[in-house]
């Protein structure tokens, strides 16, 4: 599957006044919640709200990313870790919506929807604890067979350690298990200070992915996968329809980075993923 794919996205604005769940929630021929475990239903809106998202999730990966960088950089690492993680989760999020695949909460159940074909979209009643694994697992089935010119984008799309629950474990463990998570509270100062040095150096590179250990790993891992979203979502507004309103999200994008970031190396790092590079 090459980028390629994703340049239907082109032939709509990305505007629209309602969420997935909300255009699911109203949608006349469905009667949630399902009586039957699947069912197939037409929208012509859908793929615009999927690509609406889309950028909305790429818009929250930088957002989160910034900010994660910084806490770990400060030495609060386990908050850091975790707001990587949600950075990195809303990154694949939009990368799974590309392939106009979505799960969603409505009300007190858990749906994935899926596009058939044409207009044709089906809706699964998921029997699930919660949505962040099926998450990740839809992900690298999606992304299996992936190609791209830059091979760097290989590394994400296979799971770090063979472990497709790896990011979502280590959040896990970080915030919620006693024990295993918010270590800083109780390190000296020195400590503190060489870890600091430790996990926030920075390992990226826009061709080359080497393992050094879970902290630096998962930073460049993390800015990857939003590269590869910027990338995609920036090939197909690259040949969009409706370059009006691609030119406002570019500039709020933009606007984001010189807000929030205010190292200029990683300024123009994430400025240059908006641009496709």
């Amino acid at each position: 599957m090459q980028s390629s794919h994703f340049l239907k996205f082109s032939k709509v604005s990305g505007v629209y006044n309602k969420f997935l769940k909300d255009e699911l929630s109203e949608a006349p021929t469905l009667f949630l919640p399902l009586k039957c475990k699947t069912e197939a239903f037409v929208s012509s809106n859908l793929i615009n709200i999927f690509y609406k998202e889309v950028n909305l999730y790429l818009d929250k990966a930088l957002y989160q990313y910034i900010l994660s960088h910084r806490l770990i950089a400060d030495g609060n690492f386990s908050w850091g870790a975790v707001s990587q993680y949600y950075s990195s989760f809303f990154a694949i999020s939009g990368l799974v919506r590309l392939h106009e695949v979505a799960f969603v909460r409505i009300g007190s159940n858990d749906y994935e929807i899926q596009h058939d074909t044409g207009t044709v979209y089906k809706i699964r009643l998921m029997k699930t604890k919660g949505l962040h694994r099926p998450v990740w697992e839809t992900y690298y089935k999606l992304y299996n067979n992936f190609t791209h010119e830059n091979k760097v984008f290989l590394w994400i799309v296979r799971p770090y350690m063979n472990d497709i629950y790896f990011d979502t474990n280590r959040r896990n463990d970080i915030n919620y298990a006693p024990g295993k998570g918010y270590d800083e509270i109780y390190q000296t100062t020195a400590t503190i200070n060489r870890l600091k040095k430790e996990r926030a150096s920075d390992l990226y590179s826009p061709t080359e992915f080497y393992k050094e250990n879970e902290w630096t790993d998962t930073t460049v891992l993390t800015q990857h996968r939003i590269r590869l979203l910027a990338n995609l979502t920036y090939k197909i507004d690259s040949q969009s329809d409706y370059p009006a309103q691609v030119k406002e999200r570019v500039n709020n994008r933009e606007k984001l980075i010189q807000k929030y970031e205010d190292d200029i190396r990683y300024r123009k790092r994430y400025l240059s993923w908006i641009k496709g590079e």
